[in-house]
């Protein structure tokens, strides 16, 4: 639990570092920023990564910011100054294009709520998509407990399947992810959700004495006697 996070950051003398693809957790950027605030309101230092690449669709540009909260300005001062020194062999100065955009759309209240709108939006399509994809998998006796597709949140889900199964999605099926099982499920296009259910039944068990597979686009059981 969080609680237990701060405690254990207290007693190890941690810097927690928050990532966060704001809004694609719960569809609802305030309730998102709950661990930053959390961690301020039990007085730890802590460091705060916000990204606008995937949540303003900023691909090129990879807008974002770092937000550091220190206990005293000495450590703001070196942290700060560590930064610029990282920074500037990273990028040195990046164009403001991505920069500008953000700060035109988090500045007006109308462009921002449509924003927050779209957020929603996209988050609640991932839910559904998930929803299906868990739904699917059931119907089609994938073996083991699938409902952790449903109860992981945002863009990706990291399912539990093998690096060799996930070759074999690959070369068989057509169906790239990281090696690790990291899937990118909002870029899951509605209808293809079925194929993919499909092809992740084929690659990870039997059921009823036969082995799963796809033939010509179709689900089909082949009698493993």
């Amino acid at each position: 639990s969080l609680t237990a996070l701060t405690l254990s950051a207290f007693l190890t003398l941690i810097l927690p570092i928050y990532p966060t693809l704001q809004g694609f957790a719960s569809g609802d950027v305030c309730d998102d920023a709950f661990p930053p605030r959390l961690f301020l309101s039990r007085g730890m230092q802590f460091m705060a990564a916000l990204s606008y690449s995937k949540n303003m669709s900023l691909y090129s540009e990879r807008v974002g910011l770092l937000c550091a909260v220190t206990a005293n300005e000495t450590i703001a001062h070196n942290l700060l100054s560590q930064a610029k020194h990282i920074a500037r062999g990273a990028y040195s100065n990046p164009p403001s294009h991505g920069a500008r955009i953000a700060a035109a759309i988090l500045t007006n209240p109308q462009y921002k709520a449509q924003w927050l709108a779209e957020v929603r939006t996209m988050v609640e399509r991932i839910q559904k998509v998930r929803k299906c994809l868990y739904e699917l998998l059931v119907e089609y006796h994938a073996p083991g407990d699938w409902s952790l597709v449903t109860k992981q949140r945002g863009l990706f889900s990291l399912l539990p399947i093998t690096e060799e199964q996930v070759l074999r999605l690959r070369s068989e099926h057509h169906i790239y992810m990281c090696l690790d099982g990291r899937s990118n499920l909002a870029g899951l296009a509605d209808d293809y959700v079925g194929h993919f259910a499909k092809a992740l039944a084929a690659i990870v068990g039997t059921v009823q004495g036969g082995q799963l597979r796809i033939s010509r686009g179709h689900f089909t059981i082949a009698s493993s006697q």
